[in-house]
């Protein structure tokens, strides 16, 4: 749609992608986390999925939502406890940013079985926010597989171009 910027986008895109705070740590579990495991996240990410496709709500907005959980790993320890109040209040932060009618702070209390309360929720976004500096407009994965999809239905040169401009 927008074919004369695509280049441009893709170049910031890529700028974006390789500043190392838009990126999780690759062995945080190991390296930061003491008591989350990476089946742990695991449970959380598919409950994530669950709950994005019941509210229906974009594929971006969840690919949003996780890499703000690895990225607030990355930064802080979180308990077992708190881990699924870390994943609501991402994709709380994550459908604001990306939804035109993201759910409110009451339906992720709702879907949680009132576990956790509203303020508990917008806290935790808080100190997610403060956390990651505010900068929630990083790249992930969706945004390329969307673009590859687009590419590899037009121009096999279109395509070359593409790949280099990405993988350098």
């Amino acid at each position: 749609m927008c074919a004369p910027y695509v280049t441009g986008i893709f170049v910031y895109l890529r700028q974006l992608e390789v500043k190392e705070k838009s990126r999780p740590l690759i062995d945080y579990i190991d390296k930061v986390q003491k008591d989350v495991t990476p089946n742990m996240r695991g449970v959380l990410v598919d409950w994530l999925v669950e709950v994005a496709e019941e509210y229906k709500l974009l594929s971006y907005t969840l690919y949003l939502d996780v890499s703000y959980i690895d990225r607030f790993l990355s930064l802080q320890i979180v308990n077992r406890q708190k881990l699924q109040l870390l994943g609501v209040s991402s994709m709380l932060i994550a459908s604001k940013y990306e939804e035109i009618l993201p759910p409110n702070v009451e339906d992720f209390c709702y879907i949680t079985d009132n576990t956790y309360t509203k303020q508990e929720i917008v806290k935790m976004a808080a100190d997610l926010l403060l956390a990651l500096q505010f900068e929630l407009g990083n790249p992930t994965t969706n945004i390329y597989l969307r673009r590859f999809t687009k590419v590899a239905q037009e121009d096999f040169n279109v395509r070359v171009q593409l790949i280099e401009l990405v993988f350098g």
